[in-house]
Order: structure tokens, then C-alpha cells, then sequence
């Protein structure tokens, strides 16, 4: 299922529905499926495939963080585990809803 929607947003970001902020990143960035992020991945290889993120959140928790990466314009976030002594890997990537800016 998670397979299917990925793959839904992928078509839709390819035919240009990547939201009001689309023409912020450079199409380099815009076109690239986010299916290429996948679990396990350190967090500068996402930098390297998708840009600075918009927004990042973390949530302090017993010996480590989480952390997360919003990309608005993409509709995409991105959760890391991050680790003492360790890169940050990719733990969970999911599509968020479309926000209406007025």
C-alpha cells in the first residue's frame, strides 16, 4: 500500500502538482521521485537527493533523538533516528496533506 502511494505521488509531483512553493527548489529537485529515499539512508543522502529541508522538528527521547524533515512543497516528511556516535538514518518517509496557504 505505502508502495502504491509513493508511487501516486511520484506521478502527480512528475506532472507538476508539487504545491505553491514549487518554483522555490530547482527542478533538479522537484522532478526527482521521492521514492529514491529509502529506510536506512544517512541523512546527507537525502540532503543530496532532496534539498534543505523546510522545516526540521526533533523530539528528545533516552539516549537519542528523533528527528524530522519537512518538505512543504513536496508534501513529504522524513523521520531519522539519530543515534550518539551515529549518522542519522532514515527511519520513515510519509506523504503529508496539501496545506492551503491563504
Amino acid at each position: 500500500m505505502a508502495a502504491a502511494i509513493v508511487k501516486y505521488f511520484a506521478i502527480i509531483l512528475a506532472l507538476g502538482a508539487s504545491g505553491d512553493r514549487g518554483a522555490s527548489r530547482s527542478a533538479e529537485f522537484q522532478v526527482r521521485p521521492i521514492n529514491d529515499i529509502k529506510k536506512d539512508m544517512t541523512a546527507d543522502e537525502v540532503r543530496n537527493r532532496l534539498g534543505k529541508p523546510d522545516r526540521v522538528a526533533r523530539q528528545i527521547l533516552f539516549r537519542r533523538h528523533l528527528e524530522q524533515w519537512i518538505y512543504d512543497d513536496l508534501n513529504v516528511r522524513i523521520e531519522f533516528n539519530c543515534l550518539p556516535a551515529e549518522e542519522p538514518r532514515v527511519i520513515n518517509v510519509s506523504i503529508t496533506e496539501t496545506r492551503r496557504r491563504p
